[in-house]
């Protein structure tokens, strides 16, 4: 063979490489973790713009974890559907708020170790714990971010006699670690922001993810356990201190599963009866003075922040 063909046999090869590389799997997509988007009745009476709602969100979390980035919002609903309030995740001292599959990473980090802690022993936890990133952001100085940094308490005395600390205390702090590695902590915070204007701005907030972020892979599982594959999130139900609830739901019916705890319940055992509206919930009598000044509050406070958007 020829110099000149066997050349032109190469270059045609690397052509049919490139087009492989380039164009025949321009198709084929890799696996990356799945975090479905839950919906919620938006139309609710006196709703808040959701500028002034990200305004809030953003605020709040930079007053109390101090700079880094706020993540989209996420409705959660109440029993009917309607959107109650927006749940906002922040990520404490950084410019970008990290992919799903990025947050997934650490979390996965959290659960191993904490398997490895159950499983194999403090030895080999040890071993994994010490290669493992133990930096923090550095958070406000009057924002408590752990039990360990509360006013008041002092660090676990050692009790060997090198100083260095005893192995049940070093087991706590192993599986501490692991806990909060597991739930984000010490890197996120969440705020939830009411979406209408007879609540409070701020219900709540944590210093660590919500369960949607921390639990669903787990969540999704367990409900694919009892409807089969092709179960998506449809609607994530807000119940205060009880928790959160993910609604899943196929051709084959629809599953409730607590964010934490992974309980299933079936949507007939999880959504009480509802009955007709009472004159005080409708808001057709009048409020005692106790109510009417929670109420001239909330009023204050969602004009606090108005105000500070220039009366949007």
């Amino acid at each position: 063979m020829s110099k000149r063909a066997r050349t032109g046999r190469i270059f045609c090869g690397s052509l049919f490489l490139v087009f492989l590389l380039y164009g025949g799997f321009r198709d084929v997509s890799f696996a990356q973790p799945r975090l479905d988007t839950p919906s919620a009745n938006a139309g609710i009476k006196n709703a808040v713009p959701m500028p002034l709602i990200k305004h809030i969100a953003l605020a709040k979390s930079r007053e109390t974890w101090g700079a880094g980035a706020l993540g989209e919002p996420v409705p959660l609903a109440d029993l009917n559907g309607d959107v109650i309030v927006y749940m906002f995740p922040y990520r404490i001292g950084r410019d970008k708020f990290p992919d799903y599959d990025e947050i997934l990473a650490g979390i996965s980090e959290g659960r191993e170790l904490q398997n490895t802690i159950k499983n194999s022993g403090l030895e080999k936890a040890r071993d994994m714990y010490a290669k493992m990133d133990h930096k923090k952001p550095q958070p406000k100085a009057d924002t408590i971010v752990s039990q360990s940094e509360m006013p008041g308490l002092t660090p676990m005395p050692s009790v060997r006699p090198d100083g260095s600390i005893s192995e049940k205390n070093e087991w706590l702090e192993v599986n501490r670690f692991a806990a909060g590695k597991a739930i984000g902590a010490d890197e996120f915070g969440t705020i939830l922001v009411s979406a209408g204007f007879d609540d409070p701005p701020v219900p709540a907030y944590f210093h660590f993810l919500a369960p949607y972020y921390t639990n669903f892979d787990l969540a999704l599982e367990k409900a694919e356990q009892e409807l089969g594959q092709g179960a998506s999130l449809r609607t994530i139900y807000f119940m205060g201190l009880e928790g959160q609830y993910l609604e899943f739901a196929n051709d084959g019916g629809t599953v409730i599963v607590h964010g934490q705890s992974l309980e299933k319940k079936s949507p007939d055992a999880f959504m009480p009866s509802r009955g007709p509206v009472s004159p005080a919930q409708s808001g057709s009598v009048s409020l005692s003075p106790r109510r009417a000044k929670m109420k001239a509050d909330i009023a204050a406070e969602w004009e606090k922040f108005r105000s500070e958007m220039g009366g949007e």
